[in-house]
Formats: structure tokens, sequence, C-alpha cells
């Protein structure tokens, strides 16, 4: 028999974690037939760069955990496969132990030890030690791959963030019989804090009504208050004795794990998390838009005149238009759209605008409404710029930065085109409370509401993203060679025009925001920053 190692990840920023796991996978002591890591390129390159490794098979994959893991394990050639987090790190005779149990089960249980760190992290090592005594409800992750056909794919992608609970159903059907492990995962937790515990079982317990239509008895034993809270832990109270505080405070934490799962489920068995409502696509929905979406869209209302001659009016205050030589500059215009901001900046004599776009309807939109030389198109992603080093002394990116799924690759990418002593212009959306808030109402409004209007503005804050002024300076540092020069925000109120509200009372409220954005701090009140970065005359 052999056995091949599958490991999914995601965020580069992890990186470090996920060479301690593969490094824990090369020095077993029964070597694997194949590490097979599926992730983004950008990503994952950098390890066959440090192993150089041929055991080391890369799969360049962006989407969904449970997908990802489909495609490595699908990939294997051993017998026996080994999943695994980037997170966890094998102890040295885990392969070794493994392929000695194998012949007698057709699925393993690895139990976990947790390495610690802050107070909850504690905790959570703690629950680990004590949950040795009741693996019932965890989850196999070494297996028999001929458990499953050619085609059959481990994972089903409608248990959502409980597919681990689903794989072990599958397992059972199956009739595996499931043995358990003396050796361990060492597993390092992502600086708990009680607001991300409440956040990732909330969101657990959203894809629950799915699990319990398939198994309910399966599902009741793995959330029973009664069994696996006050009954088992009851049984292990010599725990308050030897280690009080980390005890009592995994209690608390399974409290308020136990009432953030069922406020998910409450939840989750109103709404809708079919795939067609978990990944909304922007390039379908501009594709939609098609024509109607055009520049009226900025002279629909006052509202919409007063952001659009703010916007343009900060814009060219910051770039100094009109009163600098643009004739001998490029400027490239990401995430065009209609083309709206591409024909003001030809108003300034740039000598060539180019627009780029992922929609091919924004881009035919665009090119039917500006008539000009200067003016060029690509259809591509801001995650690949199709351009040469250097190819542009200015770079625009506004309005469409929070609809990046990769912001790390796509500040690199713009890195690159920039030439030496160019410039960026980037408008981020505030990670501020009334942006949260209002992402928070449209996830709602999308997933309850059927027959959504194309053009709702609900499917666009549903699947936008935040930053912090902190977080961008970061993101700038990490992935680019940029400085930002000048930083400022821009309005207040939310841009969704109520329907009650007449435009005879719109004055009332640009003049409220203007007013607002004098008063309130802008990092917790303003809806966007504008921040204006140069590449250094001395990087090639």
């Amino acid at each position: 028999m052999n056995i091949s190692v599958c490991i999914t990840f995601k965020e580069r920023r992890r990186l470090p974690r996920l060479l301690k796991a593969v490094e824990s996978v090369l020095n077993q002591t029964f070597g694997p037939k194949e590490i097979v890591i599926v992730g983004s390129k950008e990503d994952t390159l950098p390890l066959r760069k440090k192993f150089k490794n041929k055991k080391i098979k890369l799969i360049f994959f962006e989407g969904d955990k449970n997908q990802a893991r489909n495609i490595g394990i699908m990939e294997t050639g051993g017998t026996h496969v080994l999943y695994m987090d980037y997170d966890m790190e094998a102890e040295s005779g885990l392969l070794a132990e493994c392929s000695s149990l194998s012949s007698n089960y057709g699925a393993l249980i690895i139990p976990e030890k947790g390495r610690g760190g802050n107070f909850w992290e504690n905790c959570r090592k703690l629950e680990k030690k004590i949950i040795k005594y009741d693996l019932t409800t965890v989850t196999p992750r070494f297996f028999r791959k001929d458990l499953f056909s050619k085609n059959e794919k481990p994972f089903d992608e409608k248990f959502g963030q409980l597919d681990e609970w689903g794989f072990s159903v599958k397992l059972k059907n199956k009739g595996a019989d499931v043995g358990v492990t003396h050796s361990n995962f060492i597993v390092t937790e992502d600086n708990l804090t009680l607001i991300k515990e409440i956040k990732n079982k909330f969101q657990r317990g959203l894809w629950m009504k799915n699990f319990f239509s398939i198994d309910k008895e399966e599902a009741w034993g793995r959330v029973n208050p009664i069994k696996r809270g006050i009954l088992f832990y009851g049984k292990r109270i010599n725990n308050l004795f030897s280690d009080p505080a980390h005890f009592i405070g995994l209690v608390f934490l399974k409290l308020i794990d136990l009432m953030a799962f069922m406020a998910g489920y409450l939840i989750g068995s109103f709404v809708n998390l079919d795939s067609e409502y978990k990944n909304v696509s922007h390039v379908n929905l501009y594709d939609k838009l098609g024509a109607s979406y055009v520049f009226d869209m900025f002279a629909s209302s006052r509202w919409n005149r007063y952001v659009d001659i703010t916007e343009k009016n900060t814009v060219a205050r910051i770039w100094n238009l009109g009163k600098c030589d643009c004739g001998h500059e490029s400027i490239l215009d990401l995430g065009m759209g209609p083309g709206r901001w591409s024909k003001f900046f030809l108003e300034f004599n740039f000598a060539q605008v180019v627009g780029l776009d992922i929609s091919p309807v924004m881009v035919d939109v665009a090119k039917n409404n500006i008539r000009d030389k200067r003016f060029n198109t690509q259809t591509s992603d801001m995650q690949t710029i199709p351009f040469k080093k250097g190819s542009f002394q200015k770079v625009f990116c506004f309005r469409s930065f929070k609809y990046a799924k990769n912001s790390e690759k796509v500040i690199s990418q713009i890195d690159r085109v920039i030439s030496p002593g160019g410039t960026l212009l980037l408008e981020v959306s505030n990670n501020s409370f009334s942006n949260r808030f209002l992402k928070s109402l449209a996830w709602f409004v999308v997933r309850l509401k059927r027959n959504l209007p194309v053009e709702s503005k609900w499917r666009y804050f549903d699947s936008a993203s935040f930053f912090s002024p902190a977080e961008i300076r970061k993101l700038i540092f990490e992935n680019s060679s940029l400085v930002i020069e000048y930083e400022e925000s821009l309005f207040v109120l939310p841009s969704i025009r109520i329907s009650f509200v007449s435009e005879v009372l719109l004055p009332v409220f640009i003049y409220l925001d203007k007013t607002l954005a004098k008063i309130l701090p802008p990092r917790y009140f303003a809806r966007s920053w504008v921040f204006l970065l140069r590449k250094p005359k001395n990087v090639d």
C-alpha cells in the first residue's frame, strides 16, 4: 500500500504554517507516495522552490474548500489518502501507524493536539485533550481511496462548512470500519478570539439544515447539549481541579459555541445557501445588466450626481489633472465598467487610456460609448493584467477593488505594470460599521428574496470586501514596492436610495453627508478611502 497526502491552502499569509505542515509529512518515518497541494498558483509556487521535491504536486485552483479537497483527492495516485489542513503538523510516526492499521480499517480518526497560545487557544488545547475520551463525532482524515468510485466526490458541497460531517456520513453509509491512531496532528489555532469563534460557529450552523435533512440521528448526535455537553464534560470534572481557569473557560466557550451554532441553524432554516446564492458572480451580473448600466446611472438622481461630481473633483485634485501635462502618459482604468472614468480621463489629453474589465459585455458597452482613437480596451481579470512590466505611468482603480477575489494578487499585478515614478489612485470601501451592517443585511436579502433584480445593489454589497486603512497599508507593504503618499476619506451616508426619500429631501441628505464627514472620525464612519501611491524611481 502507499499513502498520498492532500493539503488545501488558500491564503499566502498562511504560507509559513503550510511549510511546517509539508515538512512534517516529508519527515515521516514512512514516506508518502506524494503530497498534493491545492491552491492558487501564486500562493503555492514558493513550495516548489523551497523543497524541490518531486513528491510535491501542485494543483492550481481558487474556490470553495470542498471543491479544492475533491480535486486534490481525485488527483492522488495512492491506494490510501490522508487529507489535512495547512495548520496541522503530523507527528513523525503517523503515516507508519496509518500504514500498519490500514489492513484492519477502511478509515482512521487521527486525534488532534492543540499547541496553545492565548487564553482561548489554551482552552481549545484542553478541549482536544479531553475529546480523546469520545471520538465518535470526530471525522476520519485517513481512508482507503477505493471506497469511492473513480468520479465520485468524497466531499459534498451542499454541506458547506460542515463538509467533514458529511464525509463521515458517506463513510458510514459505505460500511467502512473506522479505527483510531495513537499518533496525533499538532494544530496551531489562528489567534483565536471570542468574536472569531462566534462567527465560525454561526457560519457552521447555517449549513445544519442541509446536514439534518440527510441524517437526523447523526446531526443530533453531534450537537446534543445533554450528551455532548453536560454529561461529557461532567465526567471530566477532574480537569476543573487540575486546570480550573482553562476548564471554566472551555465550558464558557462551548456554551457560546452552542448559542452561535443554534442561531446560525435557525437563520439557515430560512435562507437559501445553494450555489446560486453562495458565490455571486460579478461577471454574470454585469453581463446581464448590459447596456442598461451606462453613464446616466450617475445622472438618475440628485444624490448620484452629487457622488459623481464629488468623486471626479477628488480625483482631479489629487492627481492635479488640468494643471499638469498628461500628453505623454498612458493610464490604465481597472474595472472600467461602461467607461465612465475612461471618458473622464480622455478630457485631460492623456496619450492613451486603456480600460480593463472582466465582463465582455461591459467592454462592448464602453467601446460603443467612447469613440476616441486614444481609447483601447482589454477583457481580463485584475489578477492577471495582460500588459508588460512598466507599461503605464498611471493606474486607476475605483469602485472595483472591493470585488477582487485575491487583493494581494491585484496589488502585485498593479505594481508590475506601473513604471518607476508612476502612481496608483486606489479607492477601497472602508471597513466601517455602516458598510459591515449593509453587507450583513445584503447577505440576508440576497438569500431570502427570490428573483432579486439583477440591478439590485444588495447583490453587490453581498460580495464586496471592506478594508481599514491599516489593512491597506499592510497589504501594500507586503505585496508591492509602492509607497503611500496621500489618503483621504469619501462620504459617510450609504449610497442606497431609499424609496420614500424624495428628490426634494435629497439636498438635506447631501448637506448632512458633508457635515458628518467633517465631524465624525473617518476610520469608523467613512464609506470609502482614496489612496495615492507612487512607485519609487529607483525600483526596476
